[in-house]
């Protein structure tokens, strides 16, 4: 494996709604497409969001175009907070439904 190359840097240049099933599809494949054993998905993708803050954050320190950076973080924070939105959403409804039963 090169020094840039991931476990799926294979997918960059492809279809991203592509990459996305094959890289959920090699996800499912580890676990021998058992059920879900994880933390709540929005959970998973709250900390990914923070991973990718982190990583154009260290790119920007590397050299990344400071306005590309820039536009990327920006966006990222916007998910980010997207994602908390929808995780306080689901806590609030998770908690209202064990109150009706």
């Amino acid at each position: 494996m090169a020094e840039n190359d991931s476990d799926h840097s294979d997918l960059i240049g492809i279809d991203v709604n592509e990459a996305v099933t094959i890289k959920f599809e090699r996800g499912r494949k580890r676990y021998d497409n058992g059920p879900w054993v994880g933390p709540d998905p929005l959970v998973c993708a709250h900390d990914e969001m923070l991973d990718f803050l982190a990583y154009i954050g260290k790119s920007a320190q590397n050299g990344l175009d400071h306005d590309l950076a820039y536009e990327l973080l920006r966006h990222g924070f916007d998910l980010i907070q997207g994602v908390r939105i929808a995780i306080s959403k689901t806590e609030k409804e998770d908690s209202s439904d064990e109150g009706s039963g």
